[in-house]
């Protein structure tokens, strides 16, 4: 019988097709790509756990999948990729979302959504079905991007019944869950409230703080109630706010730029699966974002979302080599 995984994502299965083009086109133009990807599993909390399985921890993931064949490519490489998917929902004669993925020469990237349609959002009943799986774990990490708040709060709530960390991945402006009906404002403080890890992308800063400082931004966020927000800058690293007990701490932890970037897609993924890790081993909290910064910038440096990497190919890049010793359980 397989172990319970130690890390579960729940969140939306989307096929992406990854495009790269010599720049993007203006109104009427065409075009000729550079070369282009066939489709690959993808998603914003299933990008993290392929992360924290390549790291080595046991990963699993609740979302739906269409049973047509971009459905069963996704599932044979999920599978490939030892995250397990024995809490994975089927559905039967329906087609797999997908997005266009447009990547130009400067590895910026673009990005074009198919709506979830026929496979439909996973639903909070359906997620208490998978309750003991949730509470089994030792953290539930959740995301808002194609995906309504309600199943992600169900699993909060259950995931804090036994003390396992609850991780929130805000990749979008709150203004667009509220217009995209994917919750209210009260859902969405809700949510925030059960998490113990907020990673808000840098726009939706925007609409959680007025503040222009990312430090300060993310220092103002822990009011919603988070023990950690991280707020990733990209190329300049990350801003981190941390509760501990009536203490906040704050810092920016900088980039750590590898050689050569060639897609920064999923780096923001790369990242949260980085700071899971960092947390589970019990590192300190500045040691565990330069480790999600590393994670982050090695994957630029892979083409495709879950194209995530190593550990030694982490580690090359982090280059004070007392990070690594042996008390750090690595």
């Amino acid at each position: 019988m397989k172990s319970a995984p130690e890390v579960i994502g729940i969140g939306a299965a989307i096929c992406d097709v990854v495009v790269f083009v010599p720049k993007l086109p203006s109104p009427e133009e065409k075009i000729k790509a550079l070369r282009s990807f066939p489709p690959a599993a993808a998603g914003v909390a299933l990008d993290a756990i392929t992360q924290t399985s390549r790291l080595g921890l046991k990963s699993g993931f609740i979302g739906k999948i269409a049973d047509d064949y971009k459905g069963k490519l996704f599932l044979n490489q999920l599978e490939r990729d030892n995250i397990d998917i024995s809490r994975t929902i089927i559905v039967k004669g329906a087609r797999n979302a997908v997005c266009w993925v447009i990547v130009d020469q400067e590895g910026r990237r673009f990005h074009i959504m198919h709506p979830m349609g026929e496979m439909g959002y996973i639903t909070p009943e359906e997620i208490t079905e998978s309750a003991d799986y949730i509470r089994n774990a030792r953290f539930c990490h959740t995301e808002i991007l194609q995906m309504p708040l309600a199943p992600m709060i169900k699993a909060a709530e259950i995931a804090k019944e036994s003390g396992c960390l609850v991780s929130f991945d805000l990749d979008i402006n709150p203004s667009y869950i509220y217009n995209w009906n994917y919750g209210t404002e009260k859902d969405l403080i809700r949510m925030i409230e059960l998490t113990d890890v907020l990673k808000p992308c840098k726009d939706a800063v925007a609409g959680l703080s007025n503040e222009d400082d990312m430090r300060k931004a993310a220092e103002a966020i822990l009011e919603y109630g988070p023990k950690t927000v991280a707020i990733t800058l990209g190329k300049q690293g990350c801003a981190v706010a941390h509760r501990v007990e009536s203490k906040i701490r704050s810092f920016i932890a900088p980039g750590i730029i590898s050689e050569r970037t060639v897609d920064t897609t999923g780096a923001g993924d790369s990242f949260s699966g980085g700071l899971m890790y960092g947390i589970l081993k019990g590192w300190d909290i500045r040691k565990t974002a330069t480790f999600a910064n590393a994670c982050a910038s090695a994957k630029t440096t892979r083409i495709g979302a879950r194209n995530m990497p190593g550990m030694d190919e982490v580690k090359s890049l982090i280059k004070d080599p007392r990070f690594f010793e042996a008390r750090s359980g690595v």
